[in-house]
């Protein structure tokens, strides 16, 4: 009995010294602000904006990846449709783990999530390190047996304390992490021909490394974030992103068949919108700054149809 004890009152203060710091945090906006100012795209940045922004002044909240971060410019939507957009895409963020953002995005009651997918979007299910994973989303992407992945127990941890999530914020700190960073990823210059050539030839950037998986755990968690989003009343707008061909191996195709064909399932099956820009000859390789991210030019051209999709 005594053992029994002791278990519980070490599980009743892991309980308060992981949640009770969330109410002392909720109410520190200054310390949201503060993390918005981390590099452009990066976790803390998007967490930081997601809790420090008035509900009043967002209409759409972005997300995904990297594609998302680069590929669409909030500003020029808001110059083409009047709509005012939250960009929270994260680098190196999978649609899987989208799912780390939608509590506070929902939150902003936004009338629009737009989620960015890319070639390897249904085939990647990893979890980045320590990410909030709604539990609802978790069970529907992945079977029980996987609750035993240390990704996806992390996650549930992150997704239950503030304090474990940002754990790592004081040796950010200290080490000048979190210092402002005045670079844009939207802005960055097309690479060099030789630079160009390199990062397409990486094999972890090419179709083949992460092949589409039709109903597999990220298409599960995509349309369970869809029907999360309709429960509250919030469409959902699927947009594929285009990526170089040579990432894809044939001359002239922007976008990998199975992947959008995968999309075009996951939308149709849980009702969300498509925007897949696929008309013989809109993208051309100036449009694009290296293999995966579009240019400044395919930016606008991209973020033009976003707009009109809008409207």
């Amino acid at each position: 009995m005594a053992q029994v004890r002791v278990i519980a009152a070490v599980f009743a203060c892991l309980v308060v010294a992981l949640v009770l710091p969330n109410l002392a945090l909720r109410r520190m906006p200054s310390l949201w602000t503060w993390l918005q100012t981390a590099d452009d795209g990066s976790d803390l940045a998007v967490l930081g904006a997601l809790r420090s922004t008035d509900p009043a002044d967002v209409d759409i909240v972005v997300l995904g990846s990297s594609l998302a971060v680069v590929d669409v410019s909030a500003v020029m939507i808001k110059r083409e449709t009047g709509l005012s957009v939250l960009n929270a895409g994260v680098l190196a963020m999978p649609p899987i783990a989208s799912s780390m953002y939608l509590d506070d995005a929902l939150s902003l009651h936004p009338s629009t999530v737009i989620v960015v997918t890319g070639h390897r979007a249904f085939g990647d299910s990893e979890l980045p390190s320590a990410s909030p994973f709604d539990w609802r989303i978790a069970a529907s992407a992945f079977p029980v047996s996987a609750w035993m992945r240390s990704d996806v127990l992390s996650a549930a941890l992150a997704d239950v304390s503030d304090a474990y999530r940002l754990r790592d914020v004081p040796r950010l700190a200290w080490d000048g992490s979190l210092a402002e960073w005045k670079g844009r990823a939207s802005n960055l210059h097309r690479a060099e021909d030789d630079r160009f050539a390199v990062l397409a030839a990486r094999p972890e950037w090419s179709a083949a490394s992460t092949p589409t998986v039709v109903d597999g755990a990220a298409s599960r968690a995509v349309g369970a974030l869809i029907d999360r989003c309709t429960a509250e009343g919030v469409s959902v707008l699927l947009v594929a992103a285009p990526v170089h061909s040579e990432l894809l191996g044939t001359p002239d195709v922007w976008f990998h068949p199975p992947h959008v064909a995968e999309m075009r399932r996951v939308a149709e099956k849980h009702g969300a919108s498509v925007l897949v820009l696929d008309q013989p000859g809109l993208w051309r390789d100036s449009d694009f700054r290296d293999p995966l991210h579009l240019a400044p030019s395919g930016q606008r051209r991209f973020t033009q149809a976003v707009a009109a999709e809008l409207r």
